[in-house]
């Protein structure tokens, strides 16, 4: 979202100076809309405050998930090498060497096919090319699957080196499981981060009924106050930020 975070924050401060600039004028605050009248702001106010803590929760183990999942992939490019190099030192078939190759490629995310070159302006009915890096980490980790499929059906394949064989601790078996678990944590506490987000711009952001149209009314009725001019331009200098239009709730 292309919106710096800490604009939310400043917005929820911002919307307790106007309560409290509007809460000061007692009984001449008495606005017919209910949103905008003192228990509409404060129950604003305390769910943009919640939402935004939900998003700040939400930040932290999303980073140590993804901190994690990338110290786990960082070294499987290099492992799979060194088990095609395993491979090619035993007397396992042409065709099972070259079906391993062929999957280190795509786990090393190196493109099998030629791109088809672009055209510009593109052709009618010209083929379009899907990214085919591989290097997504749900593809890496299904290649790397099939890659030790592929070992335990070969009965030549016996590393002594422990971390080259399919079984044992510090086993392919096992690392592969690494890969699955940190991916798996990481995809989950984005998603969790993702609707913590959705939920705070519907609470801060959606059209009629977020902060920033509320705090918008709220300047609305009170230049309709012939007495409060003065608070009127008190209120103009108070600044609210937004996202922009295609990354707000509709």
């Amino acid at each position: 979202m292309s919106f710096i975070e800490t604009g939310h924050a400043q917005n929820a401060a911002k919307f307790k100076v106007i309560i409290v600039k509007v809460t000061a004028l007692g009984a001449t605050y008495n606005p017919s809309k209910v949103a905008i009248k003192l228990l509409g702001l404060n129950t604003v106010s305390t769910n943009a405050d919640a939402s935004i803590l939900a998003v700040d929760n939400a930040l932290t183990p999303w980073q140590n998930a993804i901190n994690a999942r990338e110290i786990a992939f960082l070294p499987l490019s290099a492992r799979t090498t060194r088990i095609i190099n395993a491979l090619k030192a035993t007397d396992a078939s042409a065709q099972t060497i070259k079906d391993a190759i062929f999957l280190e490629k795509k786990i090393h995310g190196t493109r099998i096919t030629p791109k088809t070159p672009a055209v510009n302006p593109p052709e009618p009915n010209a083929p379009v090319n899907i990214s085919a890096s591989q290097m997504q980490f749900d593809s890496r980790i299904e290649n790397f699957g099939k890659l030790l499929i592929l070992l335990g059906a070969e009965p030549l394949y016996v590393p002594n080196e422990d971390d080259l064989k399919l079984a044992g601790a510090p086993g392919l078996t096992a690392y592969l499981a690494t890969l699955v678990s940190t991916n798996t944590d990481a995809v989950a506490t984005a998603e969790t981060l993702l609707q913590a987000r959705k939920t705070r711009n519907i609470v801060l952001y959606k059209d009629g009924s977020g902060l920033f149209d509320i705090q918008r009314a709220v300047r609305k009725y009170i230049r309709s106050l012939s007495s409060q001019r003065a608070l009127s331009r008190e209120l103009a200098k108070i600044i609210f930020t937004r996202p922009l239009k295609k990354d707000r709730p509709s």
